[in-house]
This record gives C-alpha cells, sequence and structure tokens, in this order.
C-alpha cells in the first residue's frame, strides 16, 4: 500500500496511488495505519505508524519514502525501517525518516512499506486461558505493577494487548506510551491486569 499525503498530518490516507516497486509477501499484509510530516532546519520530517496484518510475525519491516514539490516533482527520497525489529500479528510499530530539503521545496510525500522478512520468533495464537480471553484492551496497569517506558522513561503506558506464548509459558504484553507515542513489548510470567483505558 502506498500512501500519498498533502500536508502535515494523516490519520487516513488521502490520496493512495498504484504500487510500482516489487515487494516481498510478507510486506503485502504490513500497512501504515498513519503519519505525519513537517518541515525541521532543513529536512522534511516524516513519522508513523506501521501494522503486521499478517498471522505470522515479521522482521525487519522497510518503509519507502519519497517527497515531492509543488509540481508533482521528486525532491528527495529515502528508507528507513520500523523502529522494532520483530512485530507479532497485530503488532504495531513507530518509524521516522528525514529527507533533504533545505529549499523548503516539500509539500507532500508518499510513504510505503517496500520489504519485510519473516520472523524467526514463532508466536503463538492468542490464549484460551480463562485468565486473559475475556479481559478488554487497552489496560491501565494499577500504581504497583507500573512499567516504565524504555524511551521517555514515563509511567503514563497501556497495555494494548497480550498474547500467551505456550512453549514459554510466558505472556507478551504489548506497550503504548500515553507520554510520547512510543510502543515496545515485553515478557512476563503473569497476565496483565488493570482497568479498561
Amino acid at each position: 500500500m502506498v500512501v500519498m499525503v498533502s500536508g502535515c498530518t494523516s490519520e487516513e490516507p488521502t490520496e493512495t496511488i498504484n504500487e510500482t516497486e516489487e515487494t516481498h509477501p510478507e510486506a503485502k499484509n504490513v500497512v501504515i495505519v498513519n503519519s505525519t510530516g513537517s518541515f525541521q532546519y532543513g529536512y522534511y520530517y516524516i513519522n508513523g505508524t506501521v501494522k503486521n496484518k499478517n498471522d505470522f510475525g515479521v522482521a525487519y519491516v522497510k518503509i519507502l519514502v519519497r517527497g515531492y514539490d509543488k509540481n508533482g516533482e521528486l525532491v528527495a527520497e529515502d528508507y528507513t525501517y520500523a523502529n522494532d525489529t520483530n512485530l507479532a500479528p497485530g503488532a504495531k510499530s513507530t518509524f521516522e525518516v528525514y529527507l533533504d530539503d533545505p529549499g523548503h521545496e516539500i509539500v507532500k510525500y508518499e510513504a510505503k512499506v517496500i520489504d519485510a522478512d519473516k520472523s524467526l520468533y514463532e508466536y503463538e495464537s492468542k490464549s484460551t486461558d480463562k485468565s486473559t480471553k475475556d479481559r478488554k484492551f487497552p489496560l491501565v496497569l494499577p500504581e504497583g505493577e507500573k512499567v516504565s517506558c524504555p524511551y521517555c522513561g514515563s509511567f503514563n503506558n497501556i497495555v494494548t494487548d497480550e498474547i500467551y506464548l505456550e512453549r514459554e509459558g510466558k505472556y507478551l504484553d504489548y506497550f503504548e506510551c500515553r507520554n510520547c507515542g512510543y510502543m515496545w513489548e515485553e515478557k512476563f510470567s503473569y497476565p496483565a491486569y488493570g482497568t479498561p483505558a
């Protein structure tokens, strides 16, 4: 999926164009769910979020980004990788890239997932254990169980999802920081308990 965006923010793609580059089969169902772009000190800065819609894990998600001027001419292009190396089924990760734009020419950009590998990590399906299947996500953890964000250190986080890893006997929790937006995953020996966010 290619997303072309005008302006500085997009929760929904404003224009979709035909794919031209070959993509790895694993990349077909890894999509950009949101992105924003803005001019910053000689660069056009784009950041966004990708989601793995496959029923298996993926790794090394590669995103191509191109910036265009008001006439639709290509000004700059570059690629980047999702900030999380491995993405479980249904998991999200942020990405960011700076395009050279010393003349402040870029007025729109397009972003596309162009590659991904199948993860070597084996993710199990969601647990059918009564302790997790009936709970609603996202969750706010109680004060004594809060986890700090590895990016900004904030304790203002929510658990967005959870998967039970049968082989390891552990729970893989997906966190999102409400302070900086960083997303990450951690393993625990017990299911997360809290109140719906």
